[in-house]
């Protein structure tokens, strides 16, 4: 094993620890459903870009406090965006976020429902 693969194999291992401590520390996600967003309290959209490609996610948090997400790649994608217009309470409606989002070039996550975060 030559000196890249073993400096690789050494940030890789650092990186899976890392995860796994962070994986610890937070509860894992519910997905959303049609059925839970009637108790969302917070919602954004974020584009994610761990994988090959880039997908968009829908992250928030119900009532309870409890986290939850769903990526586009869901089979309940499109039941739950239906959901979100028919509830009323988004602050912007899905399709525009999604433009917003894919035109911003840095990213930035949009605030559906909820407070949105500080601007830094």
């Amino acid at each position: 094993m030559g000196w890249v693969d073993r400096i690789n194999r050494r940030v890789l291992d650092a990186v899976a620890r890392k995860r796994s401590r962070q994986a610890d520390a937070v509860p894992p996600a519910a997905p959303l459903s049609p059925a839970s967003v009637a108790r969302l309290v917070r919602l954004d959209l974020v584009a994610n870009d761990e994988y090959v490609g880039e997908t968009l996610m829908l992250w928030g948090l119900l009532d309870d406090g409890s986290p939850t997400e769903i990526t586009e790649a869901s089979a309940d994608w499109a039941a739950v965006g239906q959901a979100l217009q028919g509830s009323g309470r988004l602050v912007v409606p899905l399709d525009a976020a999604v433009l917003r989002l894919l035109a911003d070039p840095e990213r930035t996550p949009v605030c559906l429902l909820g407070q949105a975060p500080p601007a830094a």
